[in-house]
């Protein structure tokens, strides 16, 4: 299956990328902020373990990589399968 998703490289954006970057970054400290008015005890999310600026990036900012954790997906014909059993 084809994914939608796009993704990019911080180090190699073209000019363009870069109001889309600075528009992430100010919705990203929006969030942390919203968590922590919030109460809430953490902020996750996901990155493409081949996007090593965005992991870098992540880090430089107090960001802790969850190797642990597996994602997991389900769509498309699993995703009908395991909702018409209940």
């Amino acid at each position: 299956m084809k994914s939608n998703h796009k993704a990019f490289s911080i180090r190699k954006a073209e000019q363009t990328d870069v109001s889309l970057i600075l528009h992430f970054i100010k919705k990203l400290v929006r969030l942390a902020a919203l968590a922590t008015e919030r109460n809430c005890g953490r902020l996750e999310w996901a990155v493409l373990d081949w996007n090593e600026p965005s992991i870098e990036f992540y880090k430089s900012r107090g960001a802790r990589m969850m190797n642990e954790w597996i994602v997991n997906r389900m769509s498309g014909e699993s995703l009908v399968k395991l909702a018409a059993k209940f």
